[in-house]
């Protein structure tokens, strides 16, 4: 599975699953992540199990909208 690890201030406390792929191999992932804060910066990364070793992504930041608390996420590699 590939999961998004987030949270503020460059922490990951946080992760959602792509639980998509049925443990296939794919190149498309998709994950909702609610009950967000409004108006706040999150940071992110991408992170998979493969082999025994977790893999992950350079840090990317999104910013919720002021009213809006939640944010589906599409990264296709």
């Amino acid at each position: 599975n590939c999961n998004v690890e987030y949270g503020t201030n460059g922490n990951f406390p946080n992760s959602e699953s792509d639980n998509d792929s049925m443990n296939m191999p794919h190149t498309e992932h998709s994950v909702v992540i609610s009950n967000l804060e409004p108006n706040t910066k999150y940071n992110y990364r991408f992170a998979v199990e493969y082999e025994n070793k977790v893999y992950r992504s350079d840090m990317n930041i999104f910013q919720t909208a002021p009213s809006d608390a939640t944010m589906s996420l599409l990264h296709e590699s």
